[in-house]
């Protein structure tokens, strides 16, 4: 489990004002890394209301796990080597 950032999030498509959407291509995750997408971290949601990963390595679309603006990859993903794919994120924003 590790805290990811921008060199492995990175931010593809955006929509919305107060509330939006956006889609982040990720790079090398494992089930239980984290992403701050609050203030502290990609400074881009001051809540999340639901979260959304798809997986590409690995045949996968759940929910992301939510604790505040931090979103926790789910069970699944990147299990024996890291994962690429994709997380959309619905939420107010910053």
């Amino acid at each position: 489990m590790a805290l990811i950032g921008q060199q492995r999030v990175f931010k593809v498509f955006e929509d919305g004002d107060s509330d939006k959407v956006a889609l982040y291509a990720l790079r090398a995750v494992n089930a239980g890394d984290t992403v701050d997408m609050g203030p502290a971290g990609l400074a881009d949601f001051l809540a999340i209301k639901q979260a959304i990963v798809m997986g590409t390595t690995v045949a996968l679309a759940t929910v992301a796990a939510i604790a505040g603006t931090v979103l926790t990859m789910p069970a699944g993903l990147g299990t024996s080597t890291p994962d690429a794919g994709y997380l959309m994120v619905w939420g107010p924003s910053a």
